[in-house]
């Protein structure tokens, strides 16, 4: 989370793909840091599994990935402005 956080703050669009095990410590890690509305995907965690993303999850997440991306945002800066 804290390179999610430092990109947007630069203005660079970010995604942070999150384990479904951790994602609610991603998100208040998110709010921790300032910017509570950042984009978290959750990656669902197969039992047994591995963390690595094997290509049949990642195409069930890119469509989130896509949306995180492209949504549209208020400027950071701005954000930070109105805290």
């Amino acid at each position: 989370m804290h390179d999610t956080v430092h990109l947007e703050r630069k203005g660079i669009p970010t995604v942070c793909l999150s384990n479904d095990l951790f994602t609610g410590a991603a998100r208040r890690q998110a709010e921790l840091m300032g910017l509570p509305d950042a984009s978290v995907v959750v990656v669902p965690h197969e039992p047994g599994g591995t963390l690595d993303l094997h290509p049949r999850r990642v195409e069930e997440v890119l469509p989130s990935i896509v949306e995180g991306l492209v949504r549209a945002r208020k400027p950071v800066l701005e954000r930070q402005a109105k805290a």
